[in-house]
């Protein structure tokens, strides 16, 4: 322990937390017993739970759980386990924690739960920052808000239900859901539904979760300065993990995790790695993109940092905010010429996505932003106000257009106002083939479409913007399009340049304002 240091590692809430509280437990009833519990508590309460900006502590003020300098849900998991399961057990007694400290690992367990989506409470894309593999929370994790509904000094009625739903999406249930929920009733039978965060903006792992319940979810992801855009070492091992956190914006619902996602298995034979929806990259080839665990000293991984200090924003309890990704190229990749301004304001059911000053110095290759790429299934079509894209294959590229909007085959609607200066607009239903996930030289095929912006070789000063609306189909997207044309526009762009991105939201009231300096 440092002097003065506060916040407790992962490892340590996980695995040390309770073994300590058993280890005064189990001494005879002495003073020094009592000393070491009182001890004991003080540590729980105003250092193993505090909030702590270095990387590696677990707890963080937006509902972070950090391990490795990251996001991640596993060992978050484990950690609040492990954090709550002492609250629980000291709840009543004269060494319970402050309601403060339980507070904290109560927003940590809340947060824990609003970034799993589906029956099966598995993580979409956005948060895969170690393990390739969607996170699922193990069953026995259920219970989380039972323990923390229990451990306050008032019973927790949100909890309480949040606990309730949880165990309802069990296609077994399990004998222990019967003994929390008679729990949990002992001490009230009172519940008060539980509604996540309309919108979450988690800066200190430079995550956005949009979420309509359990209807669908939006997420969107950066990296900065303080957090890398994925973990790539040993059984964890990605090869392509470049540009997965360089603005990722896609759309999970309730029976379908993401585009990127399918039903069985990891990953879409075929996916294009440079592609992810929402992201801005450079099409350099695979054998120059490919990661490099061990390039550290030290440590096995590769932790592909940017330096941009700031990747983050801010919310509002009605769900509208905003959130910023100014990003720069990898020298490793020798990239760092690339780099651009992104930012996603949220209204409702849509994301106004802007982008500006994006450039490169790099000459052999395109920079693009991806708006979508989805597997084809069941050969359905793309849907435009002006056609439907039933054709297999199909290119086409536009460097001008009226204003339009689509729908694609996950229900995900998109509105196209014009096409962005020195840029193509292009549309592509295709088999395509491309490396597997690991690297290994033999290539996957897969048929998809997909619709990105060109900005071309060494671009200058580029800017875009669209717009995205979850749950959508024509009827939605058709009248969002003729609102665009009326006095009442769902949003007007005010500013978007170098110095600020500023949209208004009339409908709402409201105008959200980016202000960007160096640093």
């Amino acid at each position: 322990m440092v002097k003065g240091r506060v916040g407790n590692d992962a490892d340590d809430a996980q695995g040390l937390i309770r073994p300590r509280l058993l280890s005064a437990l189990i001494m005879k009833n002495s003073k020094e017993k009592v000393r070491d519990l009182r001890h004991y508590s003080s540590y729980l309460s105003n250092v193993s739970t505090a909030y702590a900006g270095a990387l590696d502590e677990i707890l963080k003020a937006d509902g972070t759980v950090c391990r490795h300098a990251g996001h991640t849900l596993g060992y978050g998991g484990r950690g609040a386990y492990g954090l709550i399961s002492v609250a629980y057990l000291l709840a009543d007694s004269p060494f319970n924690m402050k309601d403060q400290s339980v507070g904290r690992i109560k927003k940590a367990i809340q947060t824990y739960f609003n970034c799993v989506f589906t029956p099966e409470l598995k993580n979409p894309r956005a948060f895969d920052n170690i393990r390739f593999n969607p996170y699922t929370v193990p069953e026995h994790f259920y219970n989380l808000p039972a323990l923390a509904a229990l451990s306050g000094s008032n019973f927790d009625t949100e909890l309480a239900d949040l606990y309730t739903s949880l165990i309802s999406l069990r296609k077994n249930p399990e004998p222990m859901d019967a003994y929390w929920t008679n729990k949990l009733n002992e001490v009230s039978t009172e519940r008060k539904s539980f509604k996540q965060p309309k919108l979450q903006i988690m800066t200190y792992s430079s995550l956005g979760v949009k979420r309509n319940e359990n209807k669908w979810m939006t997420t969107v992801r950066g990296h900065s300065k303080y957090v890398y855009p994925f973990e790539s070492w040993g059984p964890s091992y990605f090869a392509y993990s470049l540009f997965i956190a360089n603005g990722f914006l896609d759309v999970s619902y309730w029976y379908d995790l993401g585009s990127s996602s399918p039903k069985e298995g990891v990953w879409i034979d075929g996916y294009d790695w440079h592609r992810w929806p929402g992201v801005t990259s450079v099409r350099i080839p695979y054998d120059k993109m490919i990661t490099n665990p061990g390039q550290i000293k030290d440590e096995g991984g590769e932790y592909l940092f940017s330096d941009q200090p700031f990747v983050g924003g801010v919310s509002s309890k009605e769900g509208n905010g905003v959130f910023v990704f100014p990003f720069k190229g990898h020298d490793a990749f020798n990239i760092q010429s690339f780099s651009g301004k992104k930012s996603y304001f949220f209204f409702d059911d849509y994301v106004v996505c802007l982008g500006s000053d994006i450039k490169s110095d790099i000459t052999e290759y395109d920079v693009e932003t991806t708006i979508l790429q989805n597997e084809i299934k069941d050969n359905a079509p793309l849907i435009l106000s002006t056609e439907n894209i039933s054709a297999f294959p199909y290119e086409n590229s536009l460097s001008s257009t009226i204003p339009f909007w689509m729908v694609d085959n996950r229900n995900t609607g998109y509105y196209m106002p014009s096409v962005p200066k020195n840029t193509t607009l292009n549309f592509q239903r295709k088999e395509q083939t491309n490396p597997d996930a690991h690297g290994r030289k033999d290539v996957k095929g897969g048929k998809f479409t997909t619709v990105w912006f060109n900005h071309g070789k060494s671009p200058k000063d580029i800017s875009y913007n669209y717009a995205i609306m979850a749950d959508s189909d024509s009827k939605k997207m058709k009248a969002f399009a003729t609102a665009m044309k009326g006095s009442e526009k769902p949003y007007v762009i005010i500013q978007q340049n170098e110095k600020a991105h500023i949209v208004k939201a009339p409908n709402f009231s409201l105008q959200l304002m980016l202000f960007m300096m160096k640093a």
